[in-house]
Formats: structure tokens, sequence, C-alpha cells
């Protein structure tokens, strides 16, 4: 019992030492004691380790800016540290920058992953069911087996289907309209028709019940900016701000021909 309790204390004292706040401290400590050592006692060797503490920060500052699935707010937090610590501030991000999991977590989650390996294990027969059934539903159950991962068992659900919205019905004249402002303020072959239909709903759609209106998208993807292709309601998403002004345009434009 003692030596469980010794084994104990001891992990807990190395968990604490080696733990993220504590090297994060001694890197900060360090960094003040190397500004004050290049004044003093290293003054004739600081230069080299400074260009080499500062190499290695503008380096993990590329591969920062280069990783398009990584939210900005990330970025810039990892920028102001490499402004704050020039020197150090590389180590940091090649330490904990990748945001993965504390070994010991790590861990975990892959003893946890074994466990669970039996149970997670697709069904063949299921799948071969699907696929004979509904080929496109198949083509999504097995997306979400390789991604999610979501295996089939071949069970069965019931939906329960509740409106909340109309259905989103465009009025063919303001249609028409909204497309010839589009076409005097952007030029011809800006405006989109041919859009597949989708089962989302809008709250626009009640308004479209008691006057006419037509509900479109304005589109903001720049290929220049990696973050403004990706889908909304994703975390790496933004939106380019010049097409903000475009839509603003639109917005005066139509109330200036509708006013006429």
């Amino acid at each position: 019992m003692k030596k469980h309790n010794w084994r104990l204390m001891l992990r807990r004292v190395l968990n604490l030492v080696f733990s993220r706040l504590v090297v994060t401290a001694v890197l900060l400590v360090l960094q003040v004691v190397w500004l004050f050592a290049l004044f003093y006692r290293l003054a004739d060797y600081a230069r080299w380790f400074n260009a080499a503490g500062l190499t290695l920060s503008i380096i993990m500052c590329l591969a920062l800016i280069r990783q398009d699935s990584t939210v900005p707010e990330f970025k810039i937090s990892w920028m102001i540290l490499f402004a704050v610590m020039p020197v150090q501030g590389g180590l940091l991000y090649l330490l904990w920058g990748n945001k993965r999991p504390a070994l010991g977590l790590r861990r975990r989650q892959e003893r946890a992953e074994q466990a669970m390996a039996d149970p997670r294990r697709e069904d063949p027969a299921a799948a071969a069911r699907l696929r004979a059934a509904d080929p496109r539903a198949a083509l999504t159950a097995r997306y979400l087996h390789d991604y999610a991962p979501a295996p089939l068992y071949g069970g069965t659900a019931e939906i329960e289907w509740t409106d909340f919205a109309a259905a989103l019905v465009n009025d063919p004249q303001v249609c028409e309209e909204a497309a010839q402002v589009v076409d005097e303020l952007l030029g011809e072959g800006h405006v989109v028709t041919d859009r597949e239909l989708s089962l989302s709903g809008d709250n626009f759609a009640e308004f479209e019940l008691y006057k006419p209106g037509a509900y479109a998208y304005l589109g903001t993807g720049n290929q220049d900016f990696p973050h403004t292709m990706i889908t909304n309601h994703n975390g790496g998403f933004d939106v380019d701000e010049n097409a903000l002004v475009t839509g603003a345009g639109l917005y005066v434009g139509y109330t200036v021909a509708r006013l006429g």
C-alpha cells in the first residue's frame, strides 16, 4: 500500500513538473533571462542563439499561416506569442502548436478505441441490403463509416417530420427585376438560376406568404482567401468582406429600380 502511494505521489509530482503551465512558465523565465544575458554575459554568442530562435519562430509562423484548416483566432493567438517571445515562441509552437491532446489522454483514447473495436465493426449483410435498396444512401453510409466513423448495423428508426416554416417560393416577376439589377450593376453572367433545390428552411418564406419577394444567395467565395471557400456553420469559415459592398449595392439598386 505504501509502495502504491509512493508511486502515485511521484506520478503527481512528475505530472506537475512537466505540465504545460510549468514548462510555459519556465520558458517565460528563460526569455527574461535571455534578454538580460544579451546585454551582459553572453553578448559574444547571443546573436547566434538569437538568430536560431528567430529562424525557428519564422518557420513555425509560416507553417501556421499555410494551414488552411486552422481557424484565424488560433493563428492570431500564436502570432501574438511569436511577437512577445520571438526567441522561445517557435519552440513553444513546435511543442504544443499541433493541438494534440496530452500523452496520457491520447493513450486513454487509444485504449477506449481498442475496447470498442468489435462493437464498431460494420455488418456486411446490412451494407449489402442498403446498396441494393438505395445506392446513394449506401454511399452516404460509407462516407460516415470512413470519416465519422459510424458503422452500419441495419437498424431501423422512426422519423417525425415537423414543418416549422412554409416552403419558400420566389415570385417570378421579382426574380426578373432583381436579375436585371444584377446585370446592370455587375454585367451579364452573374445570375445563377439553375441551383439545386434545398430542403432547408428559412423564416423569409413567411414574409413571402403575404408579399411577393425573392430569396437569393450572395456569393462570398474568393479563391485568394481559402477560408472563404469553406461552407458556413464550420469553424474555419470566413467571409470575403468585399462582397458586403456588392450586396449593399444590389439592395440600393433594386430599391431605386423599384421606386423608379
